[in-house]
């Protein structure tokens, strides 16, 4: 379950209806980013790879500052563990866990 701004919502058009749905945001929305240059964020809440991998991003949205961080992110079998309230690519956060897929255990 990902968040959305106040004021965005998911739309479709016909011809995506009947090609698949494909929902797209409605109107870009107006993101506000940490600058990680600024103590906006405590980097001792981040594992030592966020740490070095952050800098390669030139916007930081949301660091997922209660999540439980692991230093692993796949098990035994290279399935991914998903860890709630952690950031996916530093933009969203992993509200709740919806199902494990087709292949899931």
């Amino acid at each position: 379950m990902v968040k959305l701004l106040p004021g965005h919502s998911f739309s479709a058009s016909d011809n995506d209806l009947y090609n698949g749905f494909s929902p797209r945001l409605s109107s870009e929305p107006e993101l506000h980013s940490v600058d990680i240059s600024e103590e906006n964020y405590d980097k001792r809440k981040l594992t030592t790879f966020e740490l070095s991998e952050i800098k390669e991003y030139a916007k930081i949205y949301f660091v997922g500052p209660h999540a439980k961080k692991q230093i692993d992110f796949d098990d035994k079998d290279g399935v991914y563990k998903v860890v709630l309230h952690d950031h996916l690519a530093y933009r969203f956060e992993i509200i709740k866990s919806i199902g494990k897929g087709s292949f899931g255990h």
